[in-house]
């Protein structure tokens, strides 16, 4: 082995599990979050000064507001289909970014009747990650809404419900 191979793998290596892990928080947060939204194991996926930035919704800035939206959200049931698009860490191994593609099925409340009503939501996810004490963590999600619509309607009718 030459010299500094045996780093540089180690350093391979050490990239390749952050990924994993960094996905790994993705698929804990579409888990938390279906079908009904589970507050405690979601809060456990974000930094303290963390910020979530829901298109349309909310842009909640620290936990205690994060856990105020996910606990007032409308939804009433939840269905996230992730598809990941890319991860990458930084050079120091300590922030990250990530992208996913969101295909939802969902039921919330509809804003003037009160009555549940089935919804489409498509969109794209912009994460920022951040390492804190060995453990990845949500430093950012920010949601930007493709499409939000009432099922009944579909999107080609009435693109967003509100």
């Amino acid at each position: 082995m030459k010299p500094g191979q045996a780093e540089d793998l180690a350093a391979k290596i050490q990239r390749i599990e952050d990924i994993e892990a960094i996905r790994e928080v993705k698929a804990r947060y579409g888990q938390a979050a279906d079908p009904t939204m589970n507050v405690d194991e979601m809060m456990a996926l974000f930094a303290e000064d963390a910020v979530l930035d829901i298109e349309r919704f909310s842009v909640s800035k620290g936990t205690a507001e994060i856990r105020q939206f996910m606990a007032e959200r409308g939804f009433l049931w939840m269905f996230h289909c992730m598809i990941p698009l890319f991860v990458k860490v930084s050079e120091d191994g300590r922030t990250a970014r990530g992208g996913w593609k969101l295909w939802e099925l969902g039921t919330m409340k509809d804003e003037q009747t009160g009555e549940p009503e089935a919804v489409w939501i498509g969109g794209v996810y912009d994460d920022e990650f951040v390492k804190e004490n060995g453990e990845w963590k949500f430093k950012k999600v920010k949601l930007k809404m493709d499409l939000i619509s009432p099922y009944s309607e579909g999107w080609a009718k009435k693109r967003f419900a509100f």
